[in-house]
């Protein structure tokens, strides 16, 4: 009887693996159509399609916690996704994160958010947010903002916080219109009725006390320069073994 029972369930277990290999094939078929598509017509061309977004959803529901470490935080690719505003349009579900601690030679970007702060007693100031991505060759971020931060100074984009403007801290950095200098007049008219001050520089011994906050949010694969070239050789053999 054991015998004759296994006999009847050799043929569904035969046709439940080939389900299973069926449905295998036409997903990797859907995933060669859309690099051919995103090769020749874009990366948003898929995307413009009811059957991209279905991916794109599909692909987006199933992502994974991305393996950056910095300090106590640990981003998902979900929490990625509110960090940048609401819904997928904002994040590419074919991106491939990668290990920001891999040696130089294997290429990856990290997204810092970081921020130049001044630590000088009773003048404390931190300016404001920002986000960037580097390359995890640059071996040393503090090093490259704080000297990015000073250019700017130059670049009259800095504003002088509110509590350098009231103790009229480095004043002699201040400009109201780059390049010209200001006179006194025109610095007390614009603390008096809070025009915009720019900050042009500091002093040798008050840029010690620049420092850099900095935090991992998330990792990526760098593109290959070549990508899109060998994506065409691909996409030229799949025609090939087609024929």
């Amino acid at each position: 009887m054991w015998l004759f029972g296994q006999f009847l369930m050799t043929p569904v277990a035969a046709f439940l693996y080939g389900v299973n290999m069926l449905l295998r094939t036409m997903q990797g078929m859907q995933q060669v159509t859309s690099q051919g598509v995103e090769v020749m017509m874009g990366p948003n061309a898929l995307l413009a399609t009811p059957a991209g977004k279905d991916v794109l959803e599909t692909q987006l529901s199933a992502s994974t916690a991305v393996n950056t470490d910095s300090g106590n935080n640990r981003i998902t690719n979900k929490e990625e996704t509110k960090l940048n505003g609401n819904g997928p349009k904002m994040t590419d579900p074919n991106q491939a994160f990668c290990n920001p601690n891999q040696p130089a030679s294997a290429p990856c970007l990290i997204l810092w958010r970081y921020k130049v702060l001044f630590i000088r007693r009773d003048l404390e100031h931190a300016f404001p947010e920002a986000e960037d991505l580097i390359p995890n060759d640059v071996t040393d971020i503090t090093a490259w903002k704080i000297a990015e931060f000073v250019q700017q100074m130059g670049q009259c984009l800095v504003p002088v916080p509110q509590k350098w403007r009231a103790k009229r801290f480095a004043k002699k950095y201040w400009k109201l219109n780059c390049p010209e200098e200001p006179t006194e007049a025109q610095i007390d008219d614009a603390i008096e009725h809070n025009k915009p001050i720019y900050l042009t520089g500091l002093d040798e011994d008050d840029k010690k006390f620049l420092r850099l906050f900095s935090q991992q949010m998330a990792s990526y694969q760098r593109q290959d320069p070549k990508y899109e070239e060998r994506q065409i050789e691909v996409l030229e053999q799949i025609r090939d073994r087609i024929r």
